[in-house]
């Protein structure tokens, strides 16, 4: 088994071919939103892949999303790349405001999956 550590969006397109399995952790919003334009080739080349992603990982997946924590704005509706057709709610069972965040979500009128905070 071999693990590589991307350096940028460059190397995963380079580098996406030779992979099985892509695992995206979770980081802050406004530091990964930016290179989402930048990967909407990731559809296509997870065919046949398997795709982990944990917190912001899982966002990046999901086709809408609220920030989870109470620190962020949950008043809005975030875009991922839609590689799920699913909205994502991360921490759920650690963030003050679940409930409101997920009848926001669930107006929307789309499937919703909820994250528990692992113990």
């Amino acid at each position: 088994m071999v693990f590589h550590v991307l350096e940028d969006v460059a190397d995963l397109l380079s580098n996406i071919d030779d992979y099985d399995v892509l695992y995206v952790a979770g980081g802050e919003a406004e530091l990964l939103e930016p290179y989402y334009k930048s990967l909407s080739f990731l559809k296509e080349k997870l065919a046949g892949k398997v795709y982990v992603g944990s917190s912001m990982g899982a966002f990046l997946a999901s086709k809408n999303y609220v920030l989870s924590f109470d620190c962020q704005d949950s008043d809005t509706k975030h875009q991922g790349l839609g590689l799920l057709p699913i909205q994502t709610l991360c921490h759920w069972n650690i963030e003050e405001k679940n409930k409101g965040n997920s009848n926001f979500l669930i107006r929307i009128r789309q499937l919703l999956c909820s994250m528990r905070e692992s113990m």
